[in-house]
């Protein structure tokens, strides 16, 4: 059954701002939806907030809503970026978490964070910078070992050398923070998923390169339709397929590692979203690209909210909600390409 993409987009639109209104109100202290509104209208008429709602503008604006809003930005640069390397590649399978991108990501967040910079000013915003960079580096490397005849990624290479790359990154994140010992739970958590920053300074530091990310990606949708037939067919037509990529790529890997260096090494939500989006609406990426921000958006809060309330009053991190949800995604989606072929 086929979705119209504006009644889908109403649908996702209501369910994100649904999903902000219980990250608000939904967590260990509980808050009143009339208390909230009165601070939040307060807060923005600029009155003076009465004493009896200072905890709870403290609960909303320092904790809760940027909590929310990092998860919206990350599940958006997650779904747009794994809805982008699926159609570059025209691999299925092509998803952040499994090609390495999120490992190098996470690699480099992690070595940023493990230098003691002078400049407190510079700090948070090294974290995307050196994530940015590794991104790159290990998706580049993927891609080269993956790719066989031409422009042709098949699925069991790919993943053979993301796993790879994975591991090694894996690898060297537990040596870095084993030998500096720099807040070694809370970097643990961070692995795993775990939002271990509040605060306004990361949604600051991320807002400017996940939204160029996902803008630069948006961008390039109808190349990406164009790339479905062939990089010769997309060269009769005009366009460019090794600029196409090399952009794409770019966009995408800047999206997801913005995101990582903050929210943590969050898997599957680029596999899972583009597969949803493409099954209710076809094929079209104008489409799909902009419905698998507000879906990835979505899904992240939902996974949040789980992880929050589920096993109340211990909190666990979103990733492990993501894994478990993605993990039979995967090996479903593995058994349906066995039975088409």
């Amino acid at each position: 059954m086929r979705f119209r993409a504006g009644p889908l987009t109403l649908l996702l639109s209501l369910g994100v701002a649904v999903m902000l209104g219980l990250s608000v109100l939904i967590g260990p202290v509980s808050l009143d939806l009339r208390s909230v509104l009165m601070t939040i209208g307060k807060k923005f008429s600029q009155s003076e907030i009465p004493a009896e709602l200072a905890k709870i503008e403290t609960i909303v604006f320092t904790l809760r809503l940027p909590r929310a809003l990092m998860l919206l930005l990350t599940g958006a640069a997650l779904g747009c970026s794994g809805a982008s390397y699926q159609g570059l590649f025209r691999n299925p399978l092509a998803d952040p978490f499994l090609i390495g991108v999120s490992a190098g990501a996470g690699l480099g967040a992690v070595i940023a964070q493990s230098i003691a910079w002078r400049s407190q000013t510079f700090a948070p915003y090294a974290r995307p910078l050196f994530a940015l960079g590794f991104g790159i580096f290990v998706v580049v490397v993927v891609f080269l070992i993956g790719r066989e005849h031409g422009n042709d990624f098949p699925a069991n290479r790919l993943i053979l050398a993301g796993v790879a790359m994975n591991s090694f990154c894996s690898a060297l994140i537990s040596f870095i923070l084993i030998y500096f010992r720099n807040n070694f739970l809370t970097s643990m958590s961070w692995m795993m998923g775990g939002i271990t920053l509040s605060g306004w300074i990361p949604v600051r530091v991320i807002l400017i390169p996940v939204t160029a990310g996902l803008i630069g990606q948006a961008a390039f949708a109808y190349p990406l339709n164009v790339l479905q037939f062939g990089d010769e067919q997309a060269a009769a037509l005009g366009l460019e397929p090794k600029k196409i990529q090399r952009r794409v790529i770019f966009f995408a890997t800047l999206s997801t590692s913005a995101a990582i260096s903050f929210a943590g090494v969050i898997g599957f939500v680029g596999l899972i979203i583009p597969h949803a989006v493409r099954f209710l609406i076809g094929s079209d990426y104008r489409k799909i690209l902009p419905l698998s921000m507000l879906g990835g958006g979505f899904f992240l809060m939902a996974a949040d909210l789980l992880a929050r309330r589920a096993f109340a009053p211990r909190e666990f991190p979103v990733g492990l909600i993501t894994a478990l949800s993605g993990a039979p995604f995967f090996f479903w989606l593995l058994y349906r390409r066995r039975a088409e072929r």
